[in-house]
């Protein structure tokens, strides 16, 4: 029910844009897993493992500076992947803020967009909260 709602939402915001720009965008980055800083002389990381994904998005932008933005695509090691999510900014801003979620893994982002190329994304997953379990990339869109 929750999906079905959700998809009441969201249709009408997709919908109702202003102008929209299609792209790809290859991203490469780590997976980090439970970071521990203890004071300032020593770091614990458990586990760290690179990753890359290839994407196809689109973003919808409206009049009031907002925009909605999503992609799907391949991703090493998980093989598949996506995300959505809002921001403000237009296609002449030169530094674009957005926020939002991937489905798998299961993590909320923040992204920062230079010129709509070069694209820095810290995602920290939503079961673990703020420990230092994530995801952290760099991006380029064309």
């Amino acid at each position: 029910m929750k999906k079905i709602i959700l998809l009441f939402i969201l249709i009408p915001i997709i919908g109702f844009s202003q102008n929209s720009n299609k792209y790809k965008e290859f991203n490469a980055g780590i997976y980090v897993n439970n970071l521990e800083f203890e004071g300032w002389s020593r770091i614990d990381l458990d586990f760290i493992f690179p990753g890359a994904s290839f994407l196809w998005g689109k973003t919808n932008y409206y009049d009031n500076f907002f925009f909605f933005d999503y992609q799907v695509g391949v991703a090493f090691p998980s093989l598949v992947t996506g995300k959505a999510g809002v921001g403000l900014g237009s296609q002449e801003s030169p530094f674009i803020f957005s926020t939002g979620i991937r489905p798998w893994p299961l993590t909320y982002y923040v992204q920062l967009d230079f010129n709509r190329k070069f694209i820095i994304s810290l995602e920290p997953f939503l079961s673990s909260g703020m420990n230092g379990t994530g995801i952290a990339t760099v991006g380029f869109r064309f």
